[in-house]
């Protein structure tokens, strides 16, 4: 049994039938015994409905390799979809995580300055400092004290008067 195989090649068995498809539509069909090969026989209405089976089996071929080009394409596009998707969640993500990291500065400097402020509120007098301060300006009360510019004049004024009594 010799194998040239043409560009198109499609064998079929079946119990003892080898057929053959060529590549130019023609069918070959050989016969297995058990004595040996016999010669290629070729009838007629056998050879129609290989022909038609032939054929039917290579459209079939063609649409499955359609479906398999179409699923291709599909499974394509869906890995670019991803790819894309997966891009546009990264620089989301990065914008995320700048404005996470400006949040934490601007908490930061607001937790400085509340210390600054409970610091300075921690200096500052308190109420019944200011009242006990209130207490001791009404006891010795400042108004009736003399100003330096003023007793310097009482002075001058009580000299001036010593004098002209001598």
């Amino acid at each position: 049994m010799r194998c040239e195989l043409p560009f198109y090649y499609c064998c079929i068995l079946t119990q003892s039938l080898i057929i053959r498809y060529l590549y130019d539509n023609t069918v070959l069909i050989e016969v297995n015994t058990i004595f040996g090969n016999e010669q290629p026989q070729q009838d007629p209405t056998q050879v129609e409905d290989v022909s038609l089976l032939v054929k039917d089996l290579m459209r079939r071929v063609r649409v499955l390799e359609e479906r398999y080009s179409s699923i291709r394409k599909n499974i394509q596009v869906n890995e670019q979809n991803v790819l894309a998707t997966n891009k546009k969640m990264k620089t989301e993500v990065e914008t995320v995580n700048l404005d996470l990291s400006d949040l934490k500065q601007s908490i930061r400097e607001m937790n400085e300055n509340i210390v600054l402020i409970v610091k300075e509120l921690r200096e500052t007098v308190k109420k019944e400092e200011v009242k006990v301060l209130e207490k001791y300006i009404e006891l010795w009360e400042p108004l009736n004290f003399v100003s330096h510019d003023e007793m310097e004049r009482y002075v001058d004024a009580a000299v001036g008067s010593r004098k002209s009594k001598k």
